[in-house]
């Protein structure tokens, strides 16, 4: 499929790719809030993951709205899963799933911050947190995506193909190698919980992407 062939079906698939990375690095990269989970719209996670062909929308948008009844529970979650001070079951950065180790700061970590600069592009949260912090990943992966759509919709073929080629090998070589086991980790948690659930459609929606990319490119 290429840019010549811009349909409203194509439109839409990139749109709704581009929802999934906004709303998912909006539940990972923000302590939880009444007004952050009320932006992220359940109807629109929905259809966008029927648009994708992956499952996994209707456990979260279940999570989200028994979650949304006791916030002061979902932040002490939140501060147990992500910030500690306890050992941290399922960490937020790469770096720490691709060491031995587990540590912080590796070299993984300038290699991510020099793949965002290589794009010119800076996400959200830089510089408070590591480059390799999901939710910065996220936030690259959707300024990508917004790349993407707008070439789409203007007929750009050339920054068409770079947007998609550049969401591929990040995939391939970061967020893709390690969200399964970042999902992995929220789910010995439990299965009921928003974080957990969330994981589970972190993971179906990266690998869903890896083959529509490939696909796009093709």
């Amino acid at each position: 499929m290429t840019v010549e062939m811009a349909s409203e079906e194509l439109e839409t698939a990139l749109s709704a790719r581009r929802y999934m990375y906004a709303a998912l690095q909006s539940l990972f990269g923000n302590e939880p809030s009444s007004e952050r989970l009320q932006a992220i719209s359940l109807p629109l996670l929905r259809e966008a993951s029927a648009v994708l062909g992956i499952g996994g929308a209707d456990e979260l948008s279940e999570a989200i709205e028994i979650a949304s009844t006791d916030l002061e529970k979902l932040k002490g979650e939140y501060t147990r899963l992500f910030i500690g001070p306890n050992e941290l079951p399922a960490p937020l950065w790469e770096s720490v799933y691709v060491t031995k180790e587990r540590i912080l700061f590796h070299r993984r970590t300038l290699e991510v911050r020099n793949f965002y600069r290589s794009e010119g592009l800076i996400p959200q949260m830089y510089p408070s947190v590591a480059d390799d912090h999901i939710a910065l990943e996220l936030d690259f992966l959707r300024s990508l995506a917004d790349r993407i759509v707008d070439a789409c919709m203007l007929g750009n073929r050339v920054e068409y193909g770079k947007a998609l080629d550049a969401s591929r090998r990040f995939l391939e070589f970061h967020l893709g190698t390690w969200v399964d086991a970042f999902s992995e980790g929220l789910a010995r948690i439990g299965q009921g919980d928003l974080y957990p659930a969330a994981g589970r459609l972190l993971a179906a929606f990266v690998h869903a992407d890896e083959k529509v990319l490939k696909g796009l490119l093709g």
